[in-house]
Protein backbone atom coordinates (compact mmCIF):
# COMPACT_ATOMS: atom_id res chain seq x y z
CA UNK A 1 0.00 0.00 0.00
CA UNK A 2 3.00 1.96 0.87
CA UNK A 3 4.44 1.58 -2.44
CA UNK A 4 1.46 2.89 -4.39
CA UNK A 5 0.52 5.49 -2.39
CA UNK A 6 4.00 6.81 -2.58
CA UNK A 7 3.75 5.98 -6.34
CA UNK A 8 0.65 7.70 -7.11
CA UNK A 9 1.58 10.70 -5.13
CA UNK A 10 4.76 11.47 -7.21
CA UNK A 11 3.50 10.78 -10.46
CA UNK A 12 0.40 13.08 -9.60
CA UNK A 13 2.97 16.30 -8.52
CA UNK A 14 4.82 15.64 -11.79
CA UNK A 15 1.93 15.56 -13.91
CA UNK A 16 0.70 18.42 -12.01
CA UNK A 17 4.43 20.11 -12.59
CA UNK A 18 4.83 19.25 -16.47
CA UNK A 19 1.31 20.58 -16.95
CA UNK A 20 1.99 24.20 -15.76
CA UNK A 21 3.45 26.03 -18.67
CA UNK A 22 7.50 26.98 -19.17
CA UNK A 23 9.80 26.23 -21.00
CA UNK A 24 9.45 23.07 -22.04
CA UNK A 25 5.48 23.75 -22.83
CA UNK A 26 6.35 26.72 -24.94
CA UNK A 27 9.00 24.89 -27.06
CA UNK A 28 7.05 21.89 -27.84
CA UNK A 29 3.94 24.18 -28.71
CA UNK A 30 6.02 26.32 -30.82
CA UNK A 31 7.83 23.69 -32.85
CA UNK A 32 4.59 21.55 -33.22
CA UNK A 33 2.54 24.60 -34.60
CA UNK A 34 5.92 26.90 -36.43
CA UNK A 35 7.16 23.27 -38.37
CA UNK A 36 5.52 20.46 -37.92
CA UNK A 37 3.74 17.10 -36.00
CA UNK A 38 7.33 15.45 -36.20
CA UNK A 39 9.63 18.20 -35.14
CA UNK A 40 7.62 18.65 -32.46
CA UNK A 41 7.64 15.03 -31.23
CA UNK A 42 11.38 15.01 -31.66
CA UNK A 43 11.26 18.01 -29.64
CA UNK A 44 9.08 16.14 -26.56
CA UNK A 45 11.75 13.71 -27.27
CA UNK A 46 14.54 15.48 -26.59
CA UNK A 47 12.61 16.99 -23.32
CA UNK A 48 11.80 13.49 -21.73
CA UNK A 49 15.35 12.57 -22.23
CA UNK A 50 16.24 15.63 -20.58
CA UNK A 51 13.90 14.89 -18.00
CA UNK A 52 15.55 11.20 -17.59
CA UNK A 53 18.87 13.09 -17.18
CA UNK A 54 17.26 15.14 -13.98
CA UNK A 55 16.25 12.19 -12.53
CA UNK A 56 18.99 10.06 -12.46
CA UNK A 57 20.79 13.48 -11.73
CA UNK A 58 17.83 13.44 -8.41
CA UNK A 59 18.78 10.07 -7.45
CA UNK A 60 22.39 10.51 -7.61
CA UNK A 61 22.78 13.43 -5.29
CA UNK A 62 23.63 15.94 -7.83
CA UNK A 63 20.73 17.74 -8.06
CA UNK A 64 21.97 18.53 -4.38
CA UNK A 65 25.11 19.38 -5.56
CA UNK A 66 23.74 22.48 -7.62
CA UNK A 67 21.20 23.39 -5.06
CA UNK A 68 24.47 24.04 -3.10
CA UNK A 69 26.87 25.69 -5.61
CA UNK A 70 25.67 28.73 -5.88
CA UNK A 71 28.25 29.36 -8.64
CA UNK A 72 27.22 26.04 -10.55
CA UNK A 73 23.36 26.91 -10.35
CA UNK A 74 23.89 30.83 -11.34
CA UNK A 75 26.27 29.15 -14.30
CA UNK A 76 23.55 26.88 -15.35
CA UNK A 77 20.56 29.70 -14.75
CA UNK A 78 22.43 31.97 -17.41
CA UNK A 79 23.13 29.83 -19.63
CA UNK A 80 19.17 28.56 -19.94
CA UNK A 81 18.08 31.91 -19.41
CA UNK A 82 21.11 33.50 -22.60
CA UNK A 83 19.64 29.96 -24.60
CA UNK A 84 15.94 30.77 -24.02
CA UNK A 85 16.32 34.49 -24.91
CA UNK A 86 18.29 33.20 -28.29
CA UNK A 87 15.13 31.41 -29.28
CA UNK A 88 13.16 33.85 -28.83
CA UNK A 89 15.03 36.40 -30.68
CA UNK A 90 15.52 33.44 -33.30
CA UNK A 91 11.47 33.43 -33.71
CA UNK A 92 11.36 37.04 -33.97
CA UNK A 93 13.61 37.26 -36.82
CA UNK A 94 12.24 34.99 -39.06
CA UNK A 95 8.51 35.43 -38.39
CA UNK A 96 8.41 37.72 -41.54
CA UNK A 97 9.55 34.07 -43.79
CA UNK A 98 6.49 32.65 -44.51
CA UNK A 99 7.13 28.15 -44.40
CA UNK A 100 6.58 25.90 -46.91
CA UNK A 101 2.80 24.81 -46.40
CA UNK A 102 3.07 22.08 -49.05
CA UNK A 103 5.84 20.42 -46.79
CA UNK A 104 3.82 21.12 -43.60
CA UNK A 105 0.89 19.01 -45.56
CA UNK A 106 3.27 16.46 -46.23
CA UNK A 107 4.58 15.75 -42.80
CA UNK A 108 8.10 17.52 -42.79
CA UNK A 109 9.69 19.65 -40.69
CA UNK A 110 10.42 23.20 -42.39
CA UNK A 111 14.33 24.43 -41.96
CA UNK A 112 14.17 22.15 -38.92
CA UNK A 113 15.60 18.82 -38.61
CA UNK A 114 14.65 16.26 -36.38
CA UNK A 115 18.19 15.75 -34.44
CA UNK A 116 17.47 20.11 -34.50
CA UNK A 117 14.39 19.70 -32.87
CA UNK A 118 15.55 16.94 -30.57
CA UNK A 119 18.88 19.08 -29.39
CA UNK A 120 16.85 22.13 -28.73
CA UNK A 121 13.91 20.17 -26.60
CA UNK A 122 17.24 18.57 -24.81
CA UNK A 123 18.96 21.94 -24.29
CA UNK A 124 15.59 23.78 -23.16
CA UNK A 125 14.85 21.09 -20.35
CA UNK A 126 18.42 20.60 -19.13
CA UNK A 127 19.36 24.69 -19.17
CA UNK A 128 16.50 24.63 -16.86
CA UNK A 129 17.92 25.08 -13.36
CA UNK A 130 14.48 25.10 -11.49
CA UNK A 131 14.09 21.55 -13.43
CA UNK A 132 16.78 20.27 -10.98
CA UNK A 133 15.28 22.19 -8.17
CA UNK A 134 12.10 20.54 -8.22
CA UNK A 135 13.15 16.86 -8.49
CA UNK A 136 15.30 17.59 -5.24
CA UNK A 137 12.94 18.78 -3.61
CA UNK A 138 10.61 15.86 -4.53
CA UNK A 139 13.05 13.23 -4.03
CA UNK A 140 14.03 14.44 -0.64
CA UNK A 141 10.41 15.83 0.30
CA UNK A 142 9.03 12.20 -0.29
CA UNK A 143 11.85 9.36 -1.21
CA UNK A 144 14.59 8.51 1.23
CA UNK A 145 17.60 6.50 1.32
CA UNK A 146 15.05 3.08 2.89
CA UNK A 147 12.67 3.80 -0.41
CA UNK A 148 12.47 0.62 -2.41
CA UNK A 149 14.84 -0.04 -4.97
CA UNK A 150 11.56 -1.09 -6.87
CA UNK A 151 9.53 2.31 -6.54
CA UNK A 152 12.93 4.28 -7.61
CA UNK A 153 12.98 2.21 -10.95
CA UNK A 154 9.68 2.88 -11.08
CA UNK A 155 9.71 6.42 -11.13
CA UNK A 156 13.07 6.12 -13.37
CA UNK A 157 11.26 5.00 -16.13
CA UNK A 158 7.24 6.79 -15.39
CA UNK A 159 8.63 10.38 -15.17
CA UNK A 160 10.51 10.70 -18.57
CA UNK A 161 7.10 9.10 -19.80
CA UNK A 162 4.99 10.81 -18.49
CA UNK A 163 6.74 14.11 -19.45
CA UNK A 164 7.12 12.94 -23.10
CA UNK A 165 3.36 12.02 -22.82
CA UNK A 166 2.24 15.13 -22.10
CA UNK A 167 4.24 17.11 -24.34
CA UNK A 168 3.70 15.09 -27.25
CA UNK A 169 0.30 16.09 -26.97
CA UNK A 170 0.99 19.67 -26.67
CA UNK A 171 3.14 19.27 -29.93
CA UNK A 172 0.58 17.34 -31.91
CA UNK A 173 -2.48 19.45 -31.17
CA UNK A 174 -0.93 22.44 -31.78
CA UNK A 175 0.28 20.82 -35.15
CA UNK A 176 -3.58 20.19 -35.99
CA UNK A 177 -5.08 21.17 -39.38
CA UNK A 178 -7.47 24.17 -38.26
CA UNK A 179 -4.73 25.58 -35.80
CA UNK A 180 -2.21 25.45 -38.45
CA UNK A 181 -4.81 27.26 -40.54
CA UNK A 182 -5.00 29.83 -38.10
CA UNK A 183 -1.19 29.79 -38.17
CA UNK A 184 -1.05 30.10 -41.28
CA UNK A 185 -3.24 33.83 -40.98
CA UNK A 186 -1.80 34.87 -38.22
CA UNK A 187 1.65 33.73 -38.54
CA UNK A 188 3.76 36.91 -37.89
CA UNK A 189 1.73 38.01 -34.68
CA UNK A 190 1.89 34.12 -33.59
CA UNK A 191 5.83 34.34 -33.76
CA UNK A 192 5.75 37.57 -32.33
CA UNK A 193 4.12 36.02 -29.68
CA UNK A 194 5.81 32.97 -28.99
CA UNK A 195 9.30 35.22 -29.33
CA UNK A 196 8.48 37.82 -26.73
CA UNK A 197 7.26 34.46 -24.37
CA UNK A 198 10.27 32.77 -25.04
CA UNK A 199 12.60 36.08 -24.14
CA UNK A 200 10.32 36.64 -21.41
CA UNK A 201 10.80 33.08 -19.32
CA UNK A 202 14.59 34.20 -20.42
CA UNK A 203 14.90 36.94 -18.16
CA UNK A 204 12.78 35.98 -15.68
CA UNK A 205 14.73 33.01 -15.22
CA UNK A 206 17.67 34.74 -14.79
CA UNK A 207 16.24 37.22 -12.08
CA UNK A 208 15.07 34.39 -9.93
CA UNK A 209 16.25 33.84 -7.21
CA UNK A 210 16.45 29.99 -6.31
Amino acid sequence: MHFILSLVTILGIHLAAVMSPGPNFFISAKHGLSYSRWAGLSTTAGVATGTLIHVSLGFLGLSALLAQSIWLYTLIKYLGAIYLVYLGVKALRVKSKKPDWTALEVGQAVSLSPERAYGIGLLTCLTNPKSALYFLALFTSILSADTPLTLKLTLFLLLPLISWLWYSLVAMSFSLGPIKQGYNRFYGWIETIFGILLIGLGFKIAFSAK
